[in-house]
């Protein structure tokens, strides 16, 4: 995910590059407005369904944690009789593996959502930043 977003970065510098080039020296189809827009279009889409992608894969991260939590309590909690028990029942040992679960699971996602929203998101501001510069300079 993160290499892809890279490679979408650096194809955008690439084309504003070119085309402000192209625009300041007058290269010819190059420096046509037009071509320069629709291909900047064409990149801002395909980072679009990147993002999205990206949206789907944390929200089946979330679900399949979430559900791995539920299964690991119940096991923690089976007493082995064929019933699980209330939790005011389970002994110490029981319940300090509930929260090693839980505690784990929630580092899980974490660490999951920071890989798969947060850099991506801070690659993104990066190449803004860089498109505006390359604009502006």
């Amino acid at each position: 995910m993160v290499v892809v977003m890279m490679m979408f970065v650096f194809l955008v510098v690439v084309v504003v590059m070119v085309c402000s080039y192209g625009e300041r020296s007058g290269i010819g189809d190059v420096a046509d407005d037009a071509t320069c827009s629709i291909v900047l279009l064409l990149l801002l889409l395909l980072v679009v369904v990147v993002v999205v992608a990206g949206v789907i894969l944390t929200m089946t991260a979330i679900m399949l944690t979430v559900v791995v939590i539920v299964v690991g309590v119940a096991v923690v909690v089976y007493d082995g009789r064929g019933s699980v028990k209330q939790y005011g029942d389970v002994d110490r040992w029981a319940r300090a593996e509930v929260v090693e679960l839980v505690t784990v699971m929630v580092v899980t996602v974490v660490v999951v959502l920071v890989v798969i929203v947060v850099v991506p998101v801070v690659v993104v501001l990066v190449a803004m930043v860089m498109v505006l510069v390359v604009v502006v300079v």
